[in-house]
């Protein structure tokens, strides 16, 4: 298993490059003809640098900090080298690696036969506002701006990239955000996630196969992201105390997460489990040594069925906006659905802004409804009156304090 910082030059003798920090903030590189020698040193060298042991004049020649910059104008890169340099070096960590190609594909069209000290905040806002008016090739659609966040990021870490090794000091990503020349990411305004009614439920389940419905039902009945439904593991899963424990590595944020399972869940995981001895909850029906491949069961197995069930459009993330739905709908708080779904922080579930709406009018609802109580209740209970006061007085009474006790000022 590769370790980030791990570069591969297949041109160069030591093909095999390691990239840290030195105490003095510099970045460092090494190379070596072996894979397993290049992790060795580079644990070592972040253990060196985090005990204060790292001695820069005991390494050779091919390990120089990179100086910021010293170059001249023949030394110029072209933004597609640096590109495919980063995009070696993040795709030994991603797990899904299909998002920084197709961002590293679109910025190697636009600006790939550029230098680097071409490319201009312009030339980003020029692109941006193309890309959102001009319908996409894929989807037939202009760009979202939450996407086109994500494709502004991936050059400000390519920039960031270059401008760590020396290759240049321009920053046309970080020179045009908020402050400098009044460019700022889009606002990315989440739409209401679309929920799936128990009538389109109903018609879903006429269109799917009863194995595929299963996993529809799974999806609603936990919240789960698919990846984490597919790539689900027999090992996860604890019936007798009803939960299933996502480890850190395959969950979205990088820390294990606990769900919780109600009696559907737990009978149609219990199902699922006995029909084959696999490690996976899913396993590939052909090859049987790992699990369905969740693209190719939305592409072949879901689309259809949406299509056919008259809800074309609909994304298999509306189930889990449909798991947060209901939990509203039932009565949990706030906490309880983040903690369900597995989200970092509360802000996120305020995305189901109008479920969490109208369930705060229901409480406000009800509050109101018991203090109504309260005073029809008092008026019908006679007031407490004395004979040393008139019959339309109340009488307030006076506890005395206790003995050894002072009175409050």
């Amino acid at each position: 298993m590769k370790l980030r910082g791990i570069t591969e030059d297949p041109t160069r003798k030591a093909r095999f490059g390691i990239r840290y920090q030195d105490p003095e903030g510099k970045y460092r590189r090494e190379w070596f003809e072996t894979l397993a020698e290049a992790q060795t040193t580079l644990e070592l060298r972040r253990e060196q640098v985090a005990n204060g042991t790292f001695r820069p004049e005991r390494l050779g020649r091919w390990s120089k900090a990179k100086q910021k910059p010293r170059r001249s104008g023949n030394q110029s890169r072209l933004v597609s080298e640096v590109i495919d340099e980063v995009l070696a070096e993040s795709l030994a960590t991603l797990r899904d690696k299909r998002q920084d190609r197709r961002f590293a594909e679109e910025w190697k069209r636009e600006l790939g036969t550029r230098t680097l000290e071409e490319v201009q905040p312009a030339d980003i806002l020029q692109w941006r506002r193309r890309v959102m008016t001009t319908p996409c090739e894929k989807t037939g659609r202009p760009l979202t701006p939450g996407t086109i966040n994500k494709y502004t990021t991936f050059l400000s870490k390519v920039y960031t990239y270059a401008v760590d090794n020396g290759y240049t000091t321009h920053h046309p990503v970080r020179s045009t955000r908020r402050g400098r020349s009044g460019f700022k990411k889009l606002d990315d305004q989440h739409k209401e996630d679309a929920v799936l009614l128990v009538e389109q439920q109903a018609m879903l389940h006429q269109a799917m196969a009863p194995n595929d419905y299963r996993i529809v039902v799974l999806a609603i009945e936990t919240g789960l992201r698919q990846g984490n439904l597919f790539g689900m593991r027999r090992e996860w899963v604890d019936l007798e105390r009803r939960v299933i424990r996502v480890p850190g590595e395959s969950f979205k944020g990088k820390r294990w997460h606990l769900v919780r399972l109600n009696a559907t869940a737990v009978k149609l995981l219990r199902e699922m489990l006995a029909e084959h001895d696999s490690d996976w909850l899913l396993p590939n029906p052909k090859t049987r040594a790992g699990h369905v491949d969740p693209l190719w069961w939305y592409k072949l197995r879901w689309k259809p069925a949406v299509e056919k069930a008259g809800l074309k459009g609909l994304k298999f993330h509306a189930l889990r906006a449909t798991c947060a739905t209901r939990m509203f709908e039932a009565g949990a708080t706030v906490e309880e659905v983040r903690q369900q779904l597995g989200h970092a922080t509360v802000t996120m579930v305020m995305r189901y802004a109008r479920v969490v709406e109208s369930h705060r009018s229901d409480v406000l609802e009800r509050m109101s409804l018991q203090s109504q109580a309260a005073e029809l209740h008092a008026r019908s209970v006679a007031p407490i009156v004395t004979d040393s006061v008139p019959q339309n007085v109340v009488e307030i009474r006076k506890v005395a304090p206790r003995k050894g006790l002072r009175k409050n000022a």
